[in-house]
C-alpha cells in the first residue's frame, strides 16, 4: 500500500518544485502565495489587480487610473457563463476591450490592450508564477485558513496579473494513474461536471488559456472543460534545440521539462493565446480547441519561410498531415497568422480543394471558428450582365454569387474557398483566354490533398493564373515519382 505522505513529498520534489525552477529559468518570476495574498482583497479575487492596473497603464499610454479601473471592472463582469464567458474574455484579451473615454473633443472609443504580443519579452509584460494559490470556494462565506474551504492548484501562471495557466502536479510514483488524478482535480477546480458543483472555484478559469497535468516524468495539457482523453503531450522544445535546453536551462529535454520549455515559455504562450485558439460548436455545445505541437510547429515553420525567403517557390512548402489530425485547423491557424502579419497586409488567400465536399467542410470550419469573412466561391467567373439583371428581378435582395475570377483578379485582403476545377473557367472571358488572374507575390494558396491535383492540367492552370503566389500543400500522401510527379518539387 502506498504511503500518502511519501507520494505528496515526491509530488513536490519531483514535479512541482522542478517545474517552478524551470519556469523561473524561462523568464517567469516566482512570487510566493503569501506575498500575493497581500495584493488581494480576499481569496475569491483571482485577478492580481494591482499588477493588471500597472500593466494597463504601461500598455495604453492614453489611459488614466480611473479608466484602468473601468477596464478591469468590464473584464470581471462579462455577461456570459461557462465556456462562453471564457470565449468573450479571450476575445477581449487578444483583440482588445472597447472602452468609452471622455476627451477634449467629447466621448471617444478606445481599444484596451492587455498584452504586448509583438514584443512579448520587451518588459511591458510581467510573467509571474506562484505555488499553492488559494482560491475560496464560491459558496463559502468565511476567509478562515481551513484548507477544506479552498482550492489550491500547485502552480498558477499569471501574465500581467491575469491567470492564464493552472497546473496540477502528481507524484511519478503514481505510475499510470497520475494523469487521471491530476485531470480529475483540475476538472473539480473548474466544476466541469454537475458532480463537482460547489466544490471548485470556476472563477479562476474565466481567464484560462490552458491547464497542465504533470508528474515530473510526463506532462499533458488541455483547454478549459476538456476530458482526460483530450489531454495531450507537447513533444517539442522549439524554438530551442535539445542541446540548448541542456545548456541554458540545465534540464534534459524530456518529461514535464519538454512541455514546459516548448509550451510555457513566455513568447510561445502569448503566441498561442493570440493566434492558436478557436471555439467551435460541437454537437450543441461550445468546445475550446488548442493546437497540438505538430500543428504549432508546422504553422511556425511556414511563417518563418514565408517571411525570410524572397522567391515564390522558396516561400512555400509541404505540410504532411495524417488522416484526422486536424488539417483544417492547421490551415485556419496559418491563414490567421498570414492575416495578422503586417508585412503581408491585404494578402489574398485561396484555400483550394479538389472536391465540393472538402470545400464545404473546410469552409464550414473557417466560418464556425470565427475566421473573418471566408468566401466560398459560387462560380468561376462573372455571369453575363443580362443574366445578373434577370436574377436580381427574380430574387431581389439576395446576395450576389461570388466568382473566383473577380475575387482573385480585383480583390485584396480576401479569403477565397474554392475547388481547383474553377480555375479553368476563371481564366476565360468573353474576349478570350486570360494569361493571369493575379501576378502579385502577396497571394497565398493552400492546397488540400495536394498529392492528387498538382501534376496535370488543373495544376498548370492554377500556376498560370497565379504565377507569383506562395504555394503551400497539405497532404497525408506526398509522392515522389520524378520531376513530373513530386509533391516536394511541386511546392
Amino acid at each position: 500500500m502506498r504511503d500518502p505522505s511519501s507520494a505528496k513529498l515526491n509530488e513536490y520534489s519531483q514535479a512541482e518544485e522542478p517545474a517552478r525552477v524551470l519556469l523561473e529559468r524561462l523568464g517567469w518570476t516566482y512570487v510566493p502565495r503569501e506575498a500575493l495574498a497581500s495584493e488581494r482583497i480576499g481569496e475569491r479575487e483571482v485577478l492580481l489587480k494591482g499588477r493588471l492596473r500597472a500593466a494597463l497603464l504601461r500598455l495604453n499610454e492614453w489611459m488614466t487610473e480611473e479608466q484602468a479601473e473601468r477596464a478591469i471592472f468590464e473584464l470581471e463582469h462579462v455577461n456570459e457563463v461557462g465556456i462562453a464567458r471564457n470565449q468573450k474574455i479571450h476575445e477581449y484579451l487578444t483583440f482588445g476591450l472597447p472602452l468609452t473615454v471622455n476627451t477634449t473633443h467629447g466621448q471617444d472609443s478606445r481599444n484596451v490592450r492587455f498584452f504586448d504580443f509583438d514584443h512579448p519579452e520587451s518588459g511591458l509584460n510581467e510573467f509571474v508564477v506562484t505555488t499553492q494559490f488559494r482560491v475560496r470556494l464560491g459558496n463559502e462565506k468565511s476567509d478562515t485558513e481551513d484548507d477544506q474551504r479552498v482550492i489550491k492548484p500547485d502552480l498558477v501562471l499569471f501574465v500581467n496579473g491575469i491567470p492564464l495557466v493552472v497546473m496540477e502536479a502528481k507524484s511519478p510514483s503514481l505510475l499510470d494513474v497520475w494523469r487521471s488524478q491530476a485531470v480529475r482535480q483540475l476538472r473539480r477546480y473548474q466544476e466541469a461536471g454537475p458532480e463537482w458543483h460547489g466544490t471548485g472555484a470556476p472563477e479562476l478559469f474565466h481567464y484560462n488559456l490552458l491547464c497542465v497535468a504533470h508528474c515530473g516524468a510526463a506532462a499533458a495539457y488541455a483547454s478549459l472543460g476538456a476530458p482526460e482523453n483530450a489531454y495531450f503531450q507537447w513533444k517539442s522544445v522549439a524554438p530551442y534545440t535539445d542541446d540548448e535546453v541542456r545548456e541554458h536551462f540545465d534540464v534534459e529535454p524530456q518529461g514535464q521539462a519538454q512541455l514546459i520549455v516548448g509550451l510555457l515559455a513566455p513568447a510561445t504562450l502569448l503566441d498561442i493565446l493570440r493566434d492558436f485558439v478557436v471555439y467551435e460548436p460541437d454537437q450543441g455545445r461550445l468546445v475550446k480547441k488548442l493546437p497540438r505541437y505538430q500543428q504549432y510547429r508546422a504553422v511556425s515553420a511556414a511563417m518563418r519561410r514565408i517571411l525570410s525567403e524572397s522567391r515564390p517557390e522558396e516561400r512555400g512548402g509541404v505540410v504532411w498531415h495524417t488522416q484526422g489530425s486536424g488539417k483544417s485547423l492547421t490551415m485556419l491557424w496559418l491563414a490567421t497568422k498570414i492575416r495578422r502579419e503586417p508585412r503581408l497586409a491585404n494578402a489574398n488567400i485561396a484555400v483550394v480543394t479538389d472536391r465540393t465536399q472538402l470545400d464545404k467542410q473546410i469552409s464550414d470550419t473557417f466560418r464556425r471558428c470565427g475566421f473573418p469573412a471566408p468566401e466560398r466561391m459560387d462560380r468561376s467567373r462573372p455571369e453575363p450582365e443580362e443574366r445578373r439583371a434577370r436574377r436580381r428581378r427574380e430574387r431581389p435582395g439576395r446576395a450576389e454569387p461570388l466568382d473566383l475570377q473577380t475575387v482573385l483578379k480585383q480583390g485584396s485582403g480576401r479569403t477565397a474557398m474554392t475547388t481547383i476545377q474553377k480555375f479553368e473557367e476563371a481564366l476565360t472571358t468573353t474576349d478570350g483566354k486570360l494569361d493571369v488572374l493575379n501576378d502579385s507575390g502577396n497571394v497565398f494558396i493552400m492546397v488540400d490533398e495536394a498529392h492528387r491535383t498538382q501534376y496535370g492540367v488543373l495544376g498548370s492552370l492554377m500556376s498560370r493564373a497565379l504565377p507569383n503566389a506562395v504555394m503551400i500543400g497539405f497532404t497525408g500522401t506526398p509522392i515522389d515519382k520524378g520531376f513530373g510527379r513530386s509533391t516536394m518539387k511541386r511546392f
